[in-house]
C-alpha cells in the first residue's frame, strides 16, 4: 500500500524487498518501508524511507510489486542489518535460483564504494547455495566461528542404499550435525516423521557416525555447542 503511493521509478528495497521476495531475515528490522529511487535524493517520512541508491541498480516485478534486483537487496541488507542476515538472505536467494554468485560479485564491484560494500563482499565469501534454511545458515556460520571444518548437505549411504542427506558433516571425525527447527511431531503424519527420523539416526550410528542435534536455543550458546561437538568427537574416537 505504501509503495503504491511512490513514483513509478521507485521500487521496494532492502529489508522490505527481502520480505516480498521471501528471503529470510534473522534480526529485528523495524516497521519502516524501504524503497529506492535510483539517481534521486534521499527522502524519509514517518512510514517509509526512499533511498537515492546506485544509478546502475536494476529492478524486477515480483507478485505485482516492483522490487530491487535480489543482488542489490542483499547488498542493502548487508548495509542496514549486518553480515549474518546478508548471508542468510544470500543462501536462500542462491538456493532458489534468484541470484548467482557471478551476479553478486558483479554488484559488489559496481557498488564498491557503497557504505555496506565490505560487509557485502564478506557475506558473499560465506554464502552456500546448498543451504536450505536460515537455521542452517546460522549453524554453518557458528561452526566456522568455532573452528570446525564442516561440509554441508553430505549424502550418506550404507549397504541397503541411501540413508539420507545430512545438514553438516565433520568428515575427519565422523560427526554429523543437524539443525532441528523443532518441527511439530503431532498427529499421525508427525509420528511417522519422528519414527523415520529415529530409524535414519540409528542407521547413521551403525555406520560409526555420532549425531549432534542443534536447535535455535543452542545456537545462542556457542561454548555449549563446542562442548556437544567435542563430546561427539571423543565418542567416535573411543
Amino acid at each position: 500500500a505504501v509503495a503504491a503511493t511512490w513514483p513509478r521509478s521507485a521500487a521496494l528495497a532492502h529489508v522490505s524487498a527481502a520480505l516480498v521476495l521471501g528471503l529470510p531475515l534473522l534480526s529485528q528490522h523495524g516497521t519502516q518501508v524501504h524503497g529506492i529511487r535510483p539517481g534521486l535524493s534521499f527522502r524519509k517520512t514517518r512510514y517509509f524511507t526512499l533511498h537515492g541508491g546506485c544509478a546502475a541498480a536494476r529492478t524486477i516485478v515480483h507478485d505485482g510489486l516492483r522490487v530491487l534486483e535480489p543482488a542489490y537487496v542483499i547488498l542493502g541488507i548487508a548495509s542496514d542489518v549486518g553480515l549474518v542476515d546478508a548471508v542468510a538472505a544470500g543462501d536462500a536467494a542462491l538456493n532458489r535460483g534468484l541470484v548467482t554468485f557471478t551476479r553478486l560479485r558483479e554488484v559488489a564491484e559496481e557498488c564498491r564504494n557503497h557504505a555496506g560494500a565490505a560487509t557485502f563482499r564478506a557475506a558473499i565469501r560465506l554464502m552456500d547455495e546448498r543451504c536450505e534454511s536460515p537455521g542452517e545458515t546460522r549453524t554453518r556460520l557458528l561452526l566456522r566461528r568455532l573452528g570446525f571444518d564442516a561440509r554441508s548437505q553430505e549424502v550418506v549411504r550404507d549397504a541397503s542404499g541411501l540413508v539420507g542427506r545430512v545438514d553438516f558433516m565433520l568428515t575427519e571425525h565422523r560427526v554429523i550435525i543437524e539443525f532441528d527447527g523443532l518441527v511439530k511431531y503431532g498427529g499421525i503424519d508427525g509420528q511417522r516423521a519422528l519414527a523415520a527420523e529415529k530409524l535414519r539416526e540409528d542407521r547413521l550410528r551403525r555406520l560409526g557416525y555420532a549425531v549432534v542435534r542443534l536447535t535455535w536455543r543452542e545456537l545462542d550458546h556457542p561454548e555449549a555447542v563446542r562442548q556437544l561437538i567435542e563430546a561427539a568427537i571423543h565418542q567416535v574416537a573411543a
